[in-house]
């Protein structure tokens, strides 16, 4: 006779963090932009909670922040640590990133170290 199969061991539940709690005002803005965008739509989400103003540091090839300027925000300012010539060479694809960006007249800097934004002049 064969011993009887034993169950799984189930892992043991984790506890759940509270949230923190927020002003009234905050939760109605975030279920009315909730309720705007399809299931799913982070980067709509994304755009809506940063209506005013995205700085991007640290870009790598430019595709997200060309996808935000195609979804119609305007409001961006793109960062790179390297050089335009450093960023092309390591990513072939950032040309047509970088080529959306100007069309759409948004501010691009390169060499910005994020970890010194606070030595940049405005």
């Amino acid at each position: 006779a064969q011993p009887a199969a034993q169950p799984a061991a189930q892992p043991a539940a984790q506890p759940t963090a509270q949230p923190a709690a927020q002003p009234a005002a905050t939760i109605a803005a975030g279920r009315d932009m909730a309720d705007r965008r399809t299931p799913g739509d982070r980067l709509t989400a994304a755009l809506d909670a940063a209506s005013l103003l995205i700085l991007s540091v640290g870009s790598g090839d430019g595709s997200q922040q060309a996808a935000i300027v195609a979804r119609g925000h305007v409001n961006l300012t793109t960062t790179f640590l390297d050089s335009r010539e450093a960023v092309l060479l390591k990513y072939p694809s950032a040309k047509d990133h970088l080529e959306t960006l100007a069309r759409a007249a948004r501010p691009v800097l390169f060499g910005i170290d994020a970890m010194k934004l606070d030595t940049y002049p405005d």
